[in-house]
């Protein structure tokens, strides 16, 4: 292995400024420098991670009248029904909201799709239940910016959308009363990684702040760290003010769901200590499983209930499905392993696709996951029905390549498709699955750059460490004991 290698060379007068300025060792002044700071302000953000130093939310656009509707709904008494996903972001997005709203007295529901029967996003099916209800807002969280169709319907008869989303919008946004997105082309927010708890977050804290009692939306914040973290955000900017918030809020807080999470993951005795790592090896796979292997109603139910007793039985199935889950995972990703290694030519750069029959669409996106992490290439997976003709697929995506580009240079072979750059989801119909893969083999200009090194922990630029050098290592240690959360680009899931 390469020894601890620095791709960026900075001004050594830099590093003594900043240094000097901000009153820290020249390690850690370097790795500042590194990361493209040059003064003590804006070093001093970062360092500290304060809540203050988030962005304005109103700078949003569409946020004022976003804010402006749910308020009209608290003075007419109207029902509210919240519309999310399946996955850790989408619960906690969900839970985010509901606890938000009901805090301050709104009747609101939610309705999350199912993950193996309705797939991601609304559809027509729960829009008609939605129109047999007597609701008449409906707002989206980690989903909606795609579903035009089906909000426009609901628009046409009389129920008003307010889309909260993170995914890459299409061409026309969907016709909704407001629509907060920080991917749209004329968002004039600053940061644009915030997952769907963040934008969750985003809505609560203005609508509390329209009410007057700015700050009392601190609380959800455990839930934004959570989606944070599990969705695979990068923790930079705003996402690690919210991190470093959350988890000291999960470090104290008496929250019977949060303790059992704890308690069933293996942190609770050292939750001191806790890390983003933490969360993303341990506690959002729990979250997870719910959907992917077993009944999401037990996640909801678990992060809703101030009850101990249903707390510790609910987090124990939770623990139940995470097992059944890793089960699953392994056959497919050792079948997946071996297509690889028969065929895949590993002097390419090409996407690696694979594809089976009957894989659980519930875990082939942790199995790309894997494969990212063994071969060092963006994966699709796929699986068909053993009784079908279309594919669903997952993909992730490696290092900085956008998948959504590598996807639409596809697309013409592709039923369909949405996501963001570093994940997305597909369907391709089995009679196009062999030129969608050599369509793919085409793309490796889109992948300039990807052999060099490995996915790195900074902003700017990225190291290679050689973890015998025992120096080294303790020196990023007391470097990173600093900046906790540790400032990675992104951190991985594991089990």
């Amino acid at each position: 292995m390469n020894n601890f290698i620095p791709k960026k060379i900075v001004d050594e007068n830099l590093i003594d400024k900043l240094s000097n300025s901000i009153g820290c060792n020249k390690d850690l002044a370097e790795v500042l420098a590194i990361r493209g700071f040059e003064d003590a302000e804006s070093a001093i953000s970062f360092l500290q991670a304060d809540i203050k130093n988030l962005t304005p939310v109103f700078n949003y656009s569409g946020m004022k009248d976003a804010a402006a509707r749910i308020k009209q709904a608290i003075d007419f008494g109207e029902s509210i029904v919240i519309y999310g996903d399946y996955d850790c972001d989408g619960i906690t997005s969900t839970i985010s909201l509901l606890k938000g709203l009901r805090k301050i007295g709104i009747n609101c529901d939610y309705y999350i799709p199912r993950r193996l029967i309705d797939g991601y996003g609304m559809n027509m099916n729960s829009i008609y239940d939605i129109l047999d209800d007597d609701y008449t807002l409906v707002i989206t969280v980690d989903c909606g910016i795609t579903n035009i169709t089906e909000i426009e319907t609901l628009m046409d008869e009389g129920i008003d959308v307010i889309v909260t989303d993170h995914h890459e919008c299409k061409e026309v946004l969907p016709k909704a009363l407001a629509v907060l997105d920080n991917k749209r082309p004329d968002n004039s927010y600053p940061f644009v990684d915030l997952c769907g708890a963040g934008m969750a977050y985003k809505l609560i804290a203005a609508i509390y702040e329209e009410l007057g009692i700015k700050g009392k939306e601190k609380e959800l914040l455990i839930y934004t760290a959570l989606g944070t973290v599990a969705d695979v955000m990068p923790l930079i900017n705003e996402n690690r003010i919210i991190v470093k918030e959350g988890l000291e809020l999960i470090k104290t807080t008496n929250n019977p769901s949060i303790k059992n999470l704890l308690r069933v993951s293996g942190k609770l005795e050292s939750r001191d200590t806790l890390t983003a790592q933490d969360i993303a090896f341990y506690i959002g796979p729990l979250i997870n499983a719910s959907s992917r292997v077993g009944d999401i109603s037990y996640a909801i139910n678990l992060l809703m209930t101030d009850d101990e007793e249903k707390a510790f039985q609910y987090a124990d199935r939770l623990l139940e499905f995470n097992e059944e889950r890793k089960k699953i995972e392994k056959k497919i990703t050792d079948e997946a392993f071996e297509q690889i290694i028969k065929n895949y030519n590993f002097n390419s750069l090409a996407p690696i696709v694979v594809y089976g029959t009957d894989w659980h669409k519930g875990v082939i996106g942790i199995v790309a996951s894997r494969i990212v992490d063994k071969f060092n290439r963006p994966t699709i997976i796929l699986s068909i029905p053993s009784d079908g003709n279309c594919y669903h697929g997952s993909c992730r995506s490696y290092k900085d390549i956008d998948m959504m580009k590598l996807l639409k240079y596809a697309n013409e072979y592709i039923l369909s498709f949405g996501g963001h750059k570093g994940a997305a989801g597909l369907k391709v119909e089995s009679k196009n699955l062999d030129n969608f893969i050599k369509k793919l083999k085409e793309v490796e200009s889109l992948m300039a750059g990807a052999e060099e090194g490995i996915p790195y922990a900074g902003s700017k630029e990225h190291y290679i460490l050689d973890m015998e050098n025992c120096e080294l290592v303790d020196k990023v240690i007391r470097i990173l004991e600093e900046i906790t959360p540790v400032p990675k680009k992104r951190v991985k899931k594991s089990n």
